[in-house]
């Protein structure tokens, strides 16, 4: 009998599992050719004893902000919610419902390491019996933290680019999305170079990464890094206190032009809303001061559900007419669930589903 180390063993089954799984899923019969993901924060399903949920439920536990809170919260009385019923398979297992049935493709998860309480919607998403109605795909939070996972567990994430459900774009490469970080003191293109040789050797295929929200200046960046693509996770520059959505959607749409005229391959993103009062006003879960937020004044109105849809509907257009530009042919939807961040969400909430609903209609 042959005998195959751990290793051995380990790279055959993930290499099966790519191999079963090397052609990304149709897109939506209603955008053909065209992929649409959601990006997901999910704080809401860490759990009480986490860092990240009570800061959440702190956060939109004012009665005002009560509606944004997603469908899974609890409204205990007029200055609190309840997070506690969030962290259930079944409140999963509905927005996988929710998101499949108005033509979402993926969800691009926030990703910390599997091993934190902020990834419990994600593991909820595996251990789904309808898991397969929704991909998903890395967003990992830093490019700190892409270093610090791929030096000290690329097996472990290998094998999550091997899962039946992993988004992949352009003939099976599976998609990798890394966010910024100011503060990053890595070699980036060391990391990403290793990584495309680790998924050669899974056999996963060769990975897409996408550069999300890059500091200025791009030009070039690609090149420099060895990336595949410029995106962005969310934009909003407006010095006043209080802009129009029509404001927010102008500049996003401007940031598309501007990416695809750089001469670099981008994917765009579309903003369902911008009000993040509810971290302004309790910033900590005490509910007292905290410097940093303070001088963060700046948001968005929220936008009609007929509004927010024309902006996602004009983005799977902006994906056909910029194929060269986009070779991807996927855009990101900012957001799934950034209820006090974002404000206007795709994920149903206590205040219903109506933007979903509308978006439904393009999707």
């Amino acid at each position: 009998m042959i005998k195959l180390d751990r290793r051995e063993v380990l790279k055959s089954s993930i290499a099966a599992a790519a191999a079963a799984t090397m052609l990304p899923l149709p897109a939506s019969a209603a955008h053909p050719g065209v992929t649409v993901g959601a990006i997901r924060w999910d704080a809401w399903y860490a759990g009480p004893a986490s860092l990240n949920a009570p800061q959440a439920q702190s956060n939109l536990s004012p009665q005002r902000y009560q509606s944004r809170a997603p469908a899974c919260a609890t409204v205990i009385n007029d200055h609190t919610i309840s997070l506690d019923s969030c962290v259930s398979q079944s409140a999963i297992d509905a927005e996988i419902t929710a998101a499949h049935g108005a033509g979402l493709d993926y969800w691009a998860y926030d990703w910390y390491g599997t091993t934190r309480a902020i990834q419990n919607a994600w593991r909820f998403h595996q251990t789904s019996s309808i898991k397969n109605q929704m991909n998903w795909c890395h967003l990992w939070s830093s490019y700190t933290n892409f270093h610090l996972e791929i030096q000290s567990s690329m097996a472990d994430v290998m094998s999550r680019l091997a899962q039946s459900n992993y988004q992949r774009v352009i003939s099976g490469r599976p998609l990798v999305c890394l966010l910024a970080d100011s503060y990053a003191v890595v070699d980036l293109a060391a990391d990403i170079t290793a990584f495309r040789a680790a998924c050669g050797t899974a056999g996963v295929g060769n990975p897409y990464i996408v550069l999300v929200s890059h500091p200025v200046p791009i030009d070039g960046v690609l090149a420099a890094t060895g990336a595949d693509a410029l995106g962005f996770y969310a934009t909003n520059s407006s010095p006043i206190a209080e802009q129009p959505y029509s404001g927010l959607v102008a500049l996003v749409e401007q940031t598309w032009q501007t990416r695809a005229d750089s001469g670099q391959a981008s994917i765009p993103t579309a903003m369902t809303g911008w009000d993040h009062r509810p971290m302004v006003e309790r910033p900590n879960a005490a509910g007292g001061p905290q410097t940093a937020w303070r001088g963060w004044l700046d948001y968005v109105v929220a936008g009609t559900p007929s509004e927010i849809a024309a902006h996602v509907g004009r983005m799977l257009q902006f994906l056909r007419d910029h194929p060269t530009e986009c070779p991807a042919q996927t855009g990101l939807v900012y957001s799934w669930n950034e209820h006090s961040e974002g404000g206007s969400t795709l994920n149903p909430s206590l205040g219903g589903r109506a933007i979903l609903d509308a978006v439904a209609g393009v999707l």
